[in-house]
């Protein structure tokens, strides 16, 4: 059973990296987070191939994922965390297969810390993520404060825009290679 587990994890694994590289990119962007709270949701930043395919997996086999995605992302960016993850993971393996009350009381006296540890670190990062996201919304409030006070020249705009008025301002894209502007 557990073989046909880690097969079936090194395949999505496979597929999902397979999925990035059709894209041109050989892993997500690091800005890309990957849902560490392992809901049913494909994990943002997924590629189009990668959510189509975790869409197809049941409820398990998708909680697996987000779980593997995560630990890969860990131990990319922090191999410290990645570390403290997986001996949490074993002695909380340990905690439950273990009958004698003193072998888990010393099980416990060592895991506690550790979660405490890595619940604190979920915490900042969590804080981190709210503090992003609170700033995004404070920009786009601006925008629509600006575009509300400027309102005709938004309309005469996106009028000319759609009416083609503005080719005449449309530059041949640049050459690949060299960096693109953004709107």
């Amino acid at each position: 059973m557990n073989k046909k587990c880690l097969l079936l994890a090194a395949g999505i694994l496979l597929a999902l990296t397979l999925g990035f590289a059709v894209h041109g990119q050989a892993q997500p962007a690091k800005d890309n987070k990957v849902n560490e709270n392992m809901s049913l949701y494909p994990p943002y930043g997924m590629s189009p191939e990668g959510a189509d395919y975790y869409s197809r997996l049941g409820p398990r086999q998708q909680k697996e994922l987000g779980r593997r995605l995560f630990l890969e992302r860990l131990w990319h960016e922090d191999p410290k965390r990645y570390k403290r993850v997986i001996k949490i993971e074993k002695l909380a393996h340990d905690y439950r297969n273990t009958r004698d009350p003193a072998k888990k009381q010393a099980v416990e006296k060592e895991l506690r810390p550790l979660l405490d540890e890595e619940l604190k670190a979920q915490q900042e990062e969590t804080k981190k993520r709210l503090a992003e996201l609170e700033k995004r919304l404070a920009d786009m409030k601006e925008v629509l404060k600006k575009r509300d006070a400027n309102w005709s020249e938004v309309v005469d705009h996106n009028f000319k825009e759609i009416t083609g008025q503005t080719d005449y301002l449309d530059f041949p894209p640049l050459p690949a290679g060299l960096p693109q502007h953004q709107k």
